[in-house]
């Protein structure tokens, strides 16, 4: 007993007990608020209307109705269905030919296709439920009226019915080869914590060197520093990529060279952030410790665990402020999807902006450190009066 009471004593003096409890009831309520949602209500689906008709529009409006159905826009004239998928700015394209209200009132079957995106095939199920519900009870509430008005029984009416026939097609990723998806992710993450791991070291090194006085003199010879990982990492993930592609079944479909641009903006952020992170601390063991910090949220928030659709909005807007979501996205909208770099004019402006705001957030840091130094000097260097 005298153990048991001594071990009970030990651990009410640690912190055993807030990590056993506490930490864990942190644990599960940031996983269960992330994963809350367990399915998209309602998919964001553009629309290609070439019919431009009364009925077409009472058509959308309808899928606009369902629970499972947000149309976010409709286009009047042609384009290309892949290409408005590009950007993740939708999750499928709904193209509806012309001369659909015609062929409605004449009973004959109109082919409209359903483009899904699925490179983010978690994501799409209920948008594709939620169509084929539309089309299905479309097809029947409009017959029915019109053939029992031509004295026809119901099985009679159940044989002729023709309506709307949904095609649906699966773009990117029709096979739903993990490749695509989990492992290019996971891949990309051991990336990440090897870069990471890096840049996190540069000011605490420059700190324990003596060196960090004199590189606040010059803020773009500090921000340089990072430009040399950012080439190797650029390097090491688009040799990578090129690996999976050779030997596995990874689809690299768009020009690897515009990708290199978006690559190496995106290791340009990641590699700008640790130094923001790291500045603070005094050695650059220290500084390893917080990889964590960049690892966990790319996981959970990035598009690996889980679509990015799927988190809560809150989240979605969060995981803008992690550069692997971005990296994630360039790979889907340029490797999966084979999207031209012209496409990505806002995502690569918003890196840019991105980058300039952990500049000018470094800037205020230096002037902040230039200011103690100052400080610290003067007090060094002032003579010391005794009173006699």
């Amino acid at each position: 007993m005298k153990s048991l009471r001594d071990e009970f004593s030990h651990i009410w003096k640690g912190k055993f007990i807030t990590l056993a409890i506490i930490v864990p009831l942190i644990v599960a309520a940031v996983f269960g608020y992330i994963f809350s949602n367990n399915q998209i209500t309602e998919g964001k689906l553009a629309v290609i209307d070439q019919d431009n008709s009364l009925y077409s529009r009472q058509l959308i409006d309808r899928l606009d109705a369902s629970q499972y159905v947000n149309v976010a826009a409709v286009f009047l004239h042609a384009v290309k269905p892949d290409e408005l998928l590009y950007n993740e700015d939708f999750m499928g394209v709904l193209y509806i030919p012309q001369g659909l209200e015609q062929n409605r009132y004449k009973g004959v079957q109109s082919n409209i296709g359903l483009f899904v995106d699925n490179a983010n095939a978690a994501a799409v199920g209920t948008l594709r439920t939620g169509v084929a519900e539309v089309i299905s009870t479309e097809n029947i509430g409009s017959s029915m009226g019109r053939l029992k008005a031509i004295g026809m029984n119901d099985d009679q009416i159940n044989a002729t019915i023709a309506g709307i026939s949904l095609q649906q097609r699966l773009l990117f990723n029709p096979t739903m080869d993990p490749i695509n998806s989990n492992v290019i992710g996971y891949v990309m993450l051991i990336c990440l914590g090897i870069y990471t791991f890096q840049c996190l070291q540069i000011i605490p090194r420059l700190r324990v060197e003596g060196r960090l006085g004199r590189e606040l003199e010059n803020p773009v010879a500090l921000f340089s520093r990072v430009i040399p990982y950012a080439l190797v990492g650029t390097i090491g993930i688009f040799f990578s990529l090129g690996v999976l592609k050779v030997l596995g079944s990874f689809r690299f479909t768009g020009n690897p060279w515009e990708f290199l641009l978006p690559l190496f903006l995106y290791s340009v952020v990641a590699g700008l952030l640790p130094m923001l992170i790291s500045w603070n601390v005094a050695t650059p063991a220290k500084a390893a410790f917080r990889v964590t910090l960049f690892l966990l949220p790319s996981m959970l928030l990035g598009g690996v665990q889980a679509p990015v659709a799927m988190l809560p909005v809150a989240l979605q807007i969060v995981g803008k402020a992690i550069p692997f979501t971005w990296l994630f996205a360039f790979i889907r909208g340029m490797g999966l999807r084979g999207g031209e770099l012209s496409y990505f004019q806002k995502e690569i402006g918003a890196l840019l902006l991105y980058a300039g705001i952990l500049a000018l957030l470094l800037i205020l840091c230096m002037l902040r450190e230039k200011r103690m130094l100052g400080y610290e000097k003067k007090n060094t260097t002032e003579p010391v009066l005794i009173n006699n």
